[in-house]
């Protein structure tokens, strides 16, 4: 896996979330968040790559300037991946003008100067990341784009990876698709003519059971019985449910199993059909609150098919309401069914 001329060659992998991404921490705090510990503990679990999310407000303090503290740690991170054979893919998760949970439309596809700041700070990163090769580091141009018109995310994308093969013309650059990078948007999605690419989605279908609990959904509501395969919940126990929850929950009740997850990825694979440029999904998991039974028949399916379809995948992720690498049984059941070849 990993595109047909490149150095850059990935499996199965973890996100390292909530370190220099979607965190207030700073100090002994932010360097114990993620150690050459955990480190060996994704090497010893049959990991091959991290995603390391990383966020402006995080490596650039308020007035622009750069935080050498983290850039240290993370090219310290990157030097003990490296120790261990880890491969490092480094995600711009979220900018001050673009952040995926936004309700309005991000200024970075309204306001020319954003997008060029946004081609300043990869300059930056490319210039402290730079002694990274190419077979041990990837870029990926920005986590979940939310452009209300995917022609706004091509000409956005497009001038980002032009820059960033200005810099380097032989770095893999991974470029996601539009609207939380949903493989619905493949179809639209413009990409370069370029090798050294990976085209990468999300999978967090269905939400009803990926998402189980979760309090930021307009799903938090529902706490009742899931199922998968099949319909997430029966419609017995839909019919009962009140207002609002009964409507979102109607929204994402569909019937899914292994052969619908086949048909909900298609898009991206007749783009790489396409192309010739091989997938690679950058997020999918379940939520620490789904049931145990559930979540394994969940996770056989859909690493199956990536198997199946050749697609490396990196799952979200180490620790939280999505993490896995705590010890436990259950999870130790996760992990085999990602890191088995």
């Amino acid at each position: 896996m990993g595109s047909s001329t490149s150095s850059f060659m990935i499996f199965s992998g973890i996100n390292i979330s909530h370190w220099l991404s979607q965190s207030d921490l700073h100090g002994s705090a932010r360097a114990d968040r993620f150690t050459k510990d955990d480190i060996l503990h994704i090497t010893d679990s049959g990991f091959d790559h991290v995603r390391i999310p990383v966020d402006e407000a995080q490596l650039w303090l308020e007035n622009g300037t750069a935080d050498n503290e983290a850039f240290d740690l993370l090219n310290n991170g990157i030097y003990h991946c490296t120790r261990q054979n880890l491969r490092v893919i480094v995600d711009m998760h979220i900018l001050k003008s673009h952040y995926f949970n936004d309700f309005k439309q991000p200024v970075l596809y309204t306001d020319k100067k954003e997008l060029d700041h946004f081609a300043s700070l990869w300059s930056q990163l490319n210039e402290r990341l730079q002694e990274w090769s190419p077979g041990i580091l990837a870029f990926e141009i920005l986590n979940e784009p939310k452009a209300e018109n995917n022609e706004d995310w091509n000409r956005v994308s497009s001038a980002i990876f032009s820059h960033l093969r200005s810099l380097d013309n032989s770095r893999t650059i991974i470029l996601g698709s539009n609207w939380y990078c949903k493989t619905d948007t493949f179809s639209d999605l413009e990409v370069p003519n370029d090798t050294h690419q990976l085209l990468s989605f999300h999978f967090y279908d269905p939400m009803l059971v990926t998402h189980y609990r979760a309090s930021w959904t307009n799903l938090f509501g529902y706490d009742g019985p899931i199922n998968y395969p099949g319909f997430p919940v029966d419609t017995v126990t839909v019919d009962s449910l009140a207002e609002p929850v009964r409507s979102s929950v109607q929204r994402e009740n569909y019937y899914i199993d292994r052969n619908t997850i086949i048909d909900k990825i298609r898009p991206a694979t007749d783009k790489r059909e396409q192309t010739g440029i091989n997938l690679h999904c950058g997020e999918f998991g379940c939520i620490r609150y789904t049931p145990h039974d559930i979540k394994c028949n969940w996770y056989r399916d859909v690493v199956s098919v990536f198997r199946e379809f050749g697609i490396a995948f990196t799952h979200w992720d180490m620790r939280g309401d999505f993490g896995i690498l705590n010890g436990t049984d259950e999870n130790r059941d996760i992990i085999n069914i990602l890191t088995k070849r």
